[in-house]
């Protein structure tokens, strides 16, 4: 039963469960009964707690819980059982639950008994015998090829060979070590020191090592280590990882536009570190332009088809370089090729339009403007300005003028000039002269004379400009003054507007004056533009013409032609012609044609060489036609003609980089129609500089005389080199020796200076072959295109005599570091005199340990003749001479020690007794091994080996072995035995050796005797027969079940009872019948145990005497559960029993591989 305030979380009881396979954990759960969730199981423990209070269900004021419970080891369940639990009201605490005993436990102990007592008998030892002391047979190569392929590519950690031996050795001796001793630079490749594979460690690059020469050593592990070596040459495999690179990323040339087909214009060299397909470049134009092409195989880039200058000025090529890989993906690069289309004179003029049309009046005066005509040449320079002549002037009737020069109009000195003439005077007679002046030069400048208007009574000679009198007409009757008149309007967008005539038009009235004349107008087009009116004024009538309401537009038609008739009484009529000129007005500005222009000039053009020519037109015709050029801002660089657009340059174009961007401007001469300022509009300029190699390089030199002849490093001559262009033009690619240096004793090389450099020699000069020196002739060439040499400059330099040096040893010392183990014939070292003299005799001076050595006579070469194991001191001095010079110098031979000696242990093994109840950590034992190398070859270091689980910890430095938790032999194991390993820090490899340790546990009286059950009480008739077993007490010594004996201290005064002291039966010692005085009674047997040492708690045993002959039930007594635990305890020493023992032998640390080890080369490798 349990309270309803039972307080959650605490223990309701806690269930047990015994699994006898190797004692397995056990988990437990709830199978059914908790559908309320009330009470949690721990799976772990088994320990049955509430998960949520009682107290506070409401529903829930009584009840009772059936909770069916299992036990699981992970694959077999056991038994379900029942826990019923009953709530009960109140806060007193229940009695304990009541549990039936299943005996499991006392089942487990015999089985564990009986187990501890096989596995306590005696093992034969497993004694180990070492049949491998002895190494016979150095490591063999198998199949070893003389050289590889590995790829370039392969990646880190990649395999590249296996590298076999065998080895007819057993044991350690036949245990195979590999290392790369030799050749492997940068550390590129690595092997496996025990299985011999060989990866990649590093990035390989052909480019920087194509080739790696690796020095394969193998040593086995005996002793004495014996080894074998071969060279293995690794050649590197090319892939293709480096793209391809030009020599520039941009090229520019000029090309005439008149080349042939097939020139080769430039050169676009590349090249690819790669070699084979990879390093092989194929090159192709991507650029889609037929005028152009590209060798596959050179990178020459040719004219395919015609250039036209005019049409492309200019191309942008791009060339590409792509390998020829032939695995993977191919590599490429791109490099851009400027062109510019040089010009020539290969375009006539061409007029704008190719024809035209005038219509002129038979009374045209000289001189009068017929029409313009305009021809255009896109041609640059002389080549593209137009010169107009007349094919055919029809007996000098017409002339054309090139106006683009015509730059000023012909003036009066007066605006009027007056004359008189008597009326008497004869035709021919000179009236005045109006004579004029022209600015302009040749053609330009002549002038002709006419009468634009005013009486016909005089005339003008055309030439010298004197007005003649002329004979008058007779009057007619009712005609025209004249048949045909000139006659002009302004271009006006008034509806009416009279036309001007520089004569008068009309009729003279002859008698009678009192005619009424009428005009009308016939137009030879059909339409109503003009009227004509009729105005009399005296005896004439004039004629004025004017329009008729429409709109004139010169650009549209310039010119009309009416027949005007006349008509008055009586039938009177007369007709005239007359040619009216629309004259124009400034209503239309230039427009340039193309709007933006773009210029490319060489950096060398000459002063007033033409760049190029910007063209505008105006539709309208006189000083409103006329335009000129100028630049929108001030320039001071170029000059634009103001009439031709040709614009040229007026300083040099060193000094300019990039491109200009520039504004001009065209404005007309004429007047606006409502303003005082002309018409114009804007282009836009965009000039490249296109730099040129102007100058070669300048090149001086001075001679550093006299150099020393003995250094590597000595500068022979500094070069100093001066380019006047700028950008890639004035930079310097190369400076070479081209003559004097046959045999290349002589490099040249680029100083930390920007614009020097110097001149060394590759190798020491000999003063005896060259006494005369060398006379060198230096060149450079700039980065140009084309590129230009510079002038070739000779300079003579001098060697200096050398003086005679003092021999002596290379060194007053030599130091060198041998190993103990090198074998005999190994290389020391080598002496020698410098400079070499012509006979030697090294030889060495008798000491101690000079024995061991040997010097070659003549070549100075000192060889081990016996192995250095024995030699004790770490430094060897010896002492060498050459016979001729008597010189002497002095060689010191570090001895290194090698890792030849293992640590030895002070015994062969340890066997000793420990008490059981020594405390932790306590010293049990001192476990040392010595090494008799140096240094850290003969550091020892103690471990314990293998992966045993002892209660024991050794100090790897002092070998102090120590408990590391409390021993107890009835419930561990009463022998440790395991192994201690020595060893050492030194290489290659590491020596080790192990010792056998054995601890055996003795066990003392540290336990009490207990029962098994205590609290006995119960009833006994007083008939109850002398001699029979009332109780058998039993009582357990956990300390290796000692033997227990019983006895009775007190309650037993009367001597009824006596009690077996060895097995604890409780009986009648005399009848109870026959005792007179006793009629029934309460006996309280106080008994006790006891080991002969310790005595367990005493406990009393209560018999009540009743009266009757009918046999009561048996004593109740209380369990003490110490079953349960010696069983615990019997289990935990078998587990500790059961644990595989060390091998109680010697083991030799040679005889297995215990694990991975650094490798240094072998020894006897080198």
């Amino acid at each position: 039963m349990i309270p309803r305030d039972f307080p959650v979380g605490e223990n309701i009881i806690t269930l047990s469960a015994i699994d006898i396979d190797e004692l397995g954990s056990v988990s437990y759960r709830i199978l059914s009964g908790n559908e309320l969730d009330y009470f949690t199981l721990d799976p772990d423990t088994g320990a049955l707690s509430l998960r949520r209070s009682l107290a506070t269900a409401p529903s829930l004021k009584s009840g009772i819980f059936n909770l069916k419970v299992a036990a699981t080891d992970g694959d077999m369940f056991s038994d379900a059982t029942f826990v019923n639990l009953t709530v009960v009201r109140g806060r007193s605490p229940p009695r304990g639950l009541d549990c039936q005993d299943t005996q499991v436990a006392q089942l487990l102990a015999e089985k564990i008994l009986t187990k501890a007592a096989a596995m306590a008998a005696p093992r034969a030892e497993e004694s180990f015998t070492d049949a491998f002391s002895r190494n016979t047979r150095a490591p063999q190569f198998e199949s070893l090829p003389s050289s590889i392929l590995v790829r370039e590519d392969l990646a880190p950690g990649a395999s590249v060979f296996q590298v076999r031996t065998q080895d007819g050795d057993a044991g350690f001796n036949g245990c195979v070590l590999y290392a790369i001793s030799q050749g492997n630079q940068e550390n590129c490749f690595n092997i496996d020191m025990e299985s011999g594979l060989m990866t990649v460690l590093e990035p390989l690059d052909r480019e920087r090592t194509d080739r790696y020469f690796l020095n394969i050593s193998v040593c086995d592990q005996g002793l004495p280590p014996m080894a074998s070596w071969r060279m293995l040459t690794v050649v590197i495999e090319d892939a293709n990882d480096n793209d391809p690179q030009f020599l520039q990323s941009r090229y520019s040339a000029v090309v005439s536009e008149d080349a042939a087909i097939g020139l080769e214009v430039l050169t676009v060299g590349a090249f690819d570190k790669d070699v084979g397909p990879n390093g092989q470049l194929s090159y192709t134009l991507l650029t889609d332009v037929p005028q152009f092409g590209v060798h596959r195989e050179t990178g020459g880039v040719f004219v395919s088809a015609g250039l036209d200058r005019e049409a492309s000025p200019t191309f942008l090529l791009k060339v590409e370089a792509r390998d020829q890989a032939e695995r993977g993906a191919q590599r490429w690069a791109v490099a851009t090729l400027s062109v510019i289309i040089g010009d020539v004179n290969d375009c006539a003029p061409v007029f704008v339009p190719a024809s035209y049309s005038a219509r002129v009046p038979e009374d045209f005066p000289p001189g009068a403007v017929v029409t313009w005509v305009q021809g255009q040449d896109p041609d640059l320079g002389l080549g593209g300005q137009v010169r107009y002549s007349l094919v055919n002037d029809f007996n000098g009737t017409f002339e054309v003028v090139d106006v683009s020069e015509n730059l000023y109009a012909p003036s009066f000195s007066d605006f009027a000039v007056r004359g008189s003439v008597k009326e008497n005077s004869r035709v021919g007679t000179s009236v005045a002269a109006a004579v004029a002046t022209d600015r302009d030069a040749g053609r330009d400048g002549a002038l002709r004379y006419a009468i634009a208007g005013g009486s016909s009574a005089f005339s003008i000679d055309e030439e010298t400009a004197q007005f003649l009198q002329t004979p008058r007409a007779s009057p007619r009757r009712f005609l025209f003054t004249q048949s045909s008149y000139n006659a002009s309007i302004w271009r006006t967008l008034l509806p009416r507007t009279y036309a001007k005539s520089k004569v008068k038009m009309g009729i003279v009235l002859g008698p009678p004056r009192s005619l009424d004349v009428r005009y009308s107008s016939s137009p030879e087009t059909g339409d109503a533009t003009f009227k004509a009116e009729a105005f009399v004024m005296g005896d004439f009538c004039f004629l004025r013409i004017r329009t008729n309401g429409s709109t004139l537009n010169r650009e549209v038609q310039d010119n009309y032609t009416l027949t005007i008739k006349a008509s008055s009484q009586g039938s009177l009529q007369a007709s005239a012609t007359v040619h009216i000129t629309v004259l124009d007005t400034n209503d239309l500005r230039p427009l340039f044609s193309p709007t933006t222009y773009s210029m490319v000039v060489p950096e060398s053009s000459p002063l007033g060489a033409s760049v190029g020519r910007v063209t505008a037109t105006d539709a309208d015709l006189g000083f409103n036609g006329e335009f000129y050029y100028f630049f929108k801002n001030r320039v001071d660089l170029l000059a634009v003609h103001p009439t031709s657009g040709v614009i040229t340059l007026t300083r040099p174009l060193t000094q300019v980089t990039g491109r200009l961007e520039l504004e001009v401007q065209v404005v007309d001469r004429g007047l606006k129609l409502y303003g005082d300022s002309g018409l114009g509009s804007t282009a836009r300029l965009v000039l490249t500089v296109h730099r040129v190699n102007r100058f070669p390089p300048g090149l001086t030199a001075t001679a550093v005389t006299p150099p020393s002849w003995t250094q590597m490093d000595t500068v022979y001559a500094v070069l100093t080199v001066e380019d006047e262009d700028a950008g890639l033009a004035g930079q310097v690619e190369w400076v070479s020796i081209v003559d004097g240096d046959p045999l290349g004793y002589f490099a040249v090389h680029r100083s930390p200076v920007s614009n020097e450099y110097v001149v060394k020699a590759s190798d020491l000069l000999d003063w005896a072959r060259f006494p005369g020196g060398f006379n060198l002739t230096f060149q450079a060439r700039d980065r140009g295109a084309p590129p230009k040499l510079s002038n070739t400059l000779c300079v003579q330099l001098v060697l200096k005599k050398p003086q005679p040096a003092a021999v002596e040893f290379e060194k007053g010392v030599y130091k060198v570091k041998l190993s103990e183990i090198a074998p005999p014939g190994t290389l020391v070292d080598q002496v020698r005199l410098s400079p070499v003299p012509p006979l030697v005799n090294y030889s060495l001076t008798a000491r101690s340990h000079s024995t061991y050595f040997d010097i070659n006579a003549l070549t100075g070469v000192v060889l081990t003749t016996q192995a250095l194991s024995t030699i004790t001191q770490e430094t060897v001095e010896l002492e060498i001479t050459d016979g001729i010079s008597q010189l002497q110098t002095m060689l010191q031979v570090i001895i290194e020690d090698a890792n030849n000696n293992p640590p030895v242990f002070s015994q062969t093994f340890y066997d000793v007794d420990i008490n059981e109840s020594l405390p932790v950590d306590s010293v049990v034992l001192v476990v040392s091994a010595t090494d008799a190398d140096r240094a850290e070859n003969g550091y020892v270091v103690h471990t314990i080996s293998g992966l045993q689980d002892v209660p024991f910890a050794i100090d790897q430095d002092t070998g102090e072995v120590r408990i590391t938790r409390d021993l107890d032999i009835e419930t561990s194991a009463d022998t440790y035995t395991f192994a201690v390993r020595a060893s050492d820090w030194g290489s290659p490899y590491r020596r080790e050796r192990e010792v056998n340790v054995t601890f055996r546990l003795l066990n003392i009286n540290d336990n009490v005797p207990i029962f098994e059950k205590v609290s006995c009480r119960g009833m006994i008739p007083r008939d109850f027969p002398v001699g029979e077993n009332i109780i058998t007490l039993s009582a357990i010594d956990i300390d290796e079940l000692g033997s227990v004996s019983y006895r009775i201290l007190s309650g037993n005064e009367l001597d009824y009872f006596t009690l077996d002291p060895d097995t604890g039966a409780l009986s009648l010692r005399r009848s109870l019948a026959t005792a007179p005085s006793l009629k029934s009674g309460i006996f309280n047997l106080k008994v006790a145990a006891t080991d002969g040492d310790m005595f367990s708690d005493a406990y009393v045993c209560e018999l009540t005497v009743v009266r009757g002959r009918s046999p009561p039930r048996g004593l109740d007594c209380q369990d003490t559960q110490v079953a349960q635990l010696l069983a615990e305890k019997i289990l935990t020493k078998a587990a500790a029993m059961a644990a595989p023992r060390a091998e109680e032998s010697f083991t030799d640390a040679f005889s297995r591989n215990n694990g991975r080890h650094s490798l240094s080369p072998c020894p006897a490798a080198f």
